[in-house]
């Protein structure tokens, strides 16, 4: 009987630490979702993208996605810089040269707003 009552004690601690964990790591790919989500909008309006525009750069960070999600769980830097200098550039060769230009422009900024914090 003791025996039976430690493995559910045991139990339910192991089962409240995985179930911790779980909404844990659900809730972070929740924000990344709400965040990637914002940064199109932002381009969206920002840009003045045509629906195909969208629909080519919500492709682009999708296909970055898991890329950028084992570099970040490896905590290597240098290849989230890669990663996200190649998803620019792809994002890139959809805008025309009015959209490239307002998009490094506020790339720039970002920068900027990064250096000064």
């Amino acid at each position: 009987m003791k025996t039976t009552k430690k493995f559910a004690i045991v139990f339910s601690i192991a089962l409240t630490v995985v179930l911790s964990t779980f909404s844990s790591v659900e809730a972070q790919n929740g924000q990344r979702a709400e965040k990637a989500k914002a940064k199109i909008e932002k381009l969206q309006s920002e840009l003045n993208l045509s629906d195909a525009q969208v629909t080519s750069i919500k492709s682009i960070l999708k296909e970055n996605r898991s890329e950028m999600k084992e570099a970040r769980q490896n905590k290597d830097r240098e290849e989230m810089k890669d990663l996200a200098k190649e998803t620019q550039e792809k994002i890139l060769t959809v805008l025309t040269a009015e959209q490239q230009a307002k998009f490094k422009e506020m790339a720039n900024n970002r920068k900027t707003n990064k250096k000064s914090r």
